[in-house]
């Protein structure tokens, strides 16, 4: 769910994380493979997602506008308005005994998507 949601947050990109390790399986130095990897393509990709976090994805993504941002001149986002929770279950249809598994999952994705904004140029794990 973390790289589902650290991909979303891309823009629908990836980062070239595993392509850089593959390369440095290889023996090739960790900033050589940097270098060499394009991720700069201008369309998103795809990105495949198992039936069991679809519905944890469904609540995460009708989420979207529901970030909560620091104020000042280095505004950033800190994390999703919880209070927004029940009616993105409502929306997608979560039944209230799922709900707490699906708050996990979200906030799983919620911390893989602040790393990626607020840390744009580390290479997720």
């Amino acid at each position: 769910m973390k790289d589902a949601a650290a991909f979303w947050a891309r823009g629908g990109k990836d980062d070239g994380a595993a392509a850089v390790s593959d390369l440095a399986a290889f023996g090739i130095d960790i900033g050589d493979a940097e270098g060499w990897v394009d991720i700069a393509d201008s369309e998103p990709q795809k990105f495949e997602v198992y039936q069991e976090n679809w519905k944890a994805l469904l609540v995460f993504l009708s989420m979207a506008t529901q970030w909560r941002w620091t104020g000042g001149m280095t505004s950033r986002r800190e994390g999703l308005e919880y209070g927004a929770f029940p009616i993105a279950f409502e929306a997608v249809g979560i039944k209230k005994k799922n709900r707490r598994d699906i708050i996990v999952d979200v906030q799983s994705m919620e911390r893989a998507s602040l790393a990626v904004w607020n840390n744009p140029n580390k290479v997720s794990e």
